[in-house]
Order: C-alpha cells, then sequence, then structure tokens
C-alpha cells in the first residue's frame, strides 16, 4: 500500500475538474492491481486499490496575507494535514506557475467557465505555508505539480544540460522558483527529496495502470513565450480594425481571396496580417511539441551538508548549498 497527499492550491474547482483532480485519478490508476486467487478448480480475479489519497482543496481558504495566522487555514485542518504528511510516501504541492515569473504562484479562482488566474503567494509564503504542513522527522518526497517551477531567471534561454550545470555563478540553477522553496525548507530543518519541471505540466490518467507527469519540450516553451508577445503585438494592432474587416483578412491569408488583402491606404492592415501570421506560426509551432514523460525533470536533496542536483537522472551539482 501507497499513501499520497495532494496540497490544492491551484484551483478552486479543483476537486472536480482541475489539474489536482487527474493527480487523484492518475495516483489512483497506477494503484490498480489484478488480484486472482485460486482455490482448487476455482478462479476468481478483481482488481484492487493499493493507493490511498488524502487531498486538501485550500484556495478558497488561504490568504497569502495571514502568513503566521495559518494563512487563514484552521488549526485542526492544520494538524491533520501535518499529519497526514508525515506518514505519505509522496506530497504533491500544487499551484500554477509563469515561465516568466520566479518570485510568485498563482492559482485560478471561481467556478468553471467563470474563473481567473490570481496571485496566490511569494515564493516565500509558498515556503512558508510548506515548512508549516512538513515535520523535521522524515524526508519528505515533494512533487511540485507547478508549471516552470524549475525554469531560472532567463526563461528565454534553452534549458539543455549544458546551459544548467555551467552558467556564470550557477545563476540557471538557483534563481528557479523550485530551488528558492527548497533552500527555504532546508534553512528550516525540513528534510525533502524534491522534483520539480522546467516547462508546463500535465498530469495523465489515460493508461489504466501508469501515472504520467508529461513536461513541455524545451522548443515548447521558447514556441509558448514568443506566442505570449504575438499575441499581445497581434491584439494592439487590431484594436482599432472591426471583428468583420479582421475575419476578412483571416480569409485573405488562408485562402487567398484578393478582394480581401490588405488595402493599401491602411497600413495598419498590413501590419495586423504580419502580426496575425507570426502568431499563427509561433502557435503551430508550439502545438507540434508533444509533451515528454520525465523530460525537462530536475531533483533537488541533500546527502548530508552536500546539495546534490540532478537533471532527468542526470547530476548536475554536488557541493555547498547555492
Amino acid at each position: 500500500m501507497a499513501d499520497y497527499v495532494i496540497l490544492n492550491l491551484a484551483e478552486e474547482t479543483g476537486a472536480g475538474t482541475g489539474v489536482t483532480k487527474k493527480v487523484e485519478d492518475a495516483i489512483l490508476a497506477h494503484g490498480k492491481k489484478q488480484v486472482t486467487t485460486k482455490i482448487l478448480l476455482w478462479k476468481s480475479t478483481k482488481i484492487v486499490q493499493n493507493n490511498t489519497v488524502h487531498k486538501y482543496d485550500l484556495v478558497e481558504k488561504f490568504n497569502h496575507l495571514k502568513n503566521g495566522e495559518n494563512f487563514g487555514i484552521g488549526k485542526e485542518q492544520i494538524n491533520e494535514m501535518n499529519q497526514a504528511c508525515s506518514t505519505a510516501d509522496a506530497v504533491f504541492l500544487c499551484a500554477h506557475g509563469s515561465a516568466t515569473d520566479r518570485n510568485q504562484v498563482f492559482t485560478q479562482r471561481g467556478e468553471v467557465g467563470n474563473s481567473k488566474v490570481e496571485m496566490l503567494a511569494t515564493v516565500v509564503e509558498f515556503a512558508s505555508f510548506a515548512d508549516m504542513v512538513l515535520d523535521t522527522v522524515k524526508t519528505h518526497d515533494l512533487r511540485l505539480i507547478v508549471c516552470f517551477a524549475a525554469r531560472s531567471v532567463n526563461p528565454d534561454k534553452k534549458h539543455t544540460k549544458d546551459y544548467l550545470e555551467n552558467s556564470e555563478n550557477h545563476t540557471a540553477l538557483k534563481s528557479s522558483l523550485a530551488y528558492q522553496l527548497f533552500k527555504y525548507l532546508d534553512q528550516k530543518g525540513k528534510k525533502t527529496k524534491m522534483t520539480a519541471r522546467l516547462g508546463e505540466v500535465r498530469v495523465s490518467p489515460s493508461k489504466e495502470f501508469e501515472m504520467e507527469i508529461l513536461t513541455q519540450t524545451e522548443e515548447g516553451v521558447i514556441a509558448g513565450l514568443g506566442l505570449k508577445a504575438a499575441s499581445a503585438e497581434e491584439q494592439n494592432l487590431g484594436k482599432n480594425l472591426s471583428d468583420i474587416r479582421k475575419a476578412e483578412l483571416r480569409t485573405f491569408i488562408t485562402m487567398g481571396v484578393k478582394e480581401l488583402e490588405p488595402k493599401k491606404e491602411k497600413p495598419e492592415e498590413g501590419k495586423w496580417v504580419a502580426a496575425y501570421k507570426k502568431f499563427v506560426k509561433l502557435n503551430n509551432e508550439k502545438q507540434a511539441q508533444a509533451m515528454q514523460t520525465e523530460k525537462g525533470r530536475l531533483k533537488y536533496e541533500k546527502e548530508g551538508a552536500i546539495l546534490v542536483i540532478s537533471f532527468e537522472g542526470d547530476e548536475l551539482y554536488r557541493g555547498q548549498m547555492l
């Protein structure tokens, strides 16, 4: 039997439809085992569940302004989470991350179809919450389900093994949100073996007996960063064009209808067409990049006083805390 804890700071709707529900489903799917019992000539086969999940949906209660007051979460629930984490085989700490922000995590508040992403906490507040629910006795297997948590302060750099290993003054390693969290917990006397990802994270429970945590490829991350800027440029250039005219220009782009081409006396139309083509190109590039199992994963742990950071199983750094 394996015991897991999910700390949902990612979405209010996570109990039913969000990423944390997918984490729970994946854990339970992974825990299904086929057992066959045979007595003389009689044989029986059944599926048994070997995993237990304790899931805590905390977004509605969590208030980062109440650091020092259990973040607005009741003491009884804090004690319950502390007990659950103390015996868990792994703890999944879930929130939303940004490719370009190393200092904050985010959450999705509101009902399905009417939700919005908001700042949840600073990295210090996020780490303080983790410190609150983890004990100092055991070494916790802490798995961050936070997009881009292992990404550095230079998000548009391709995060290859060489870049992570050889960046000046180890900036690529120590500037990530994940490392800041790991260091904070270490300073508080909490022992963890922590994993985090460089790109977007998706959890797939689609295979009946296998849990998959998928990470975006580096090519997908870079295209996504460019896509965000291209989207902003396209929207800015198109704000003075009507929706009908933009639809006509899209038809010109896709089908080459000459009657709908940009008018020379309206240069803003030509600029918008160029921006829209760039947006489509980057979006296609991003979508073409498959999510990969166990890629883009960094692991942080201590061996005595020595910090060890590995990347996809290969050791990147061994030495003093950065």
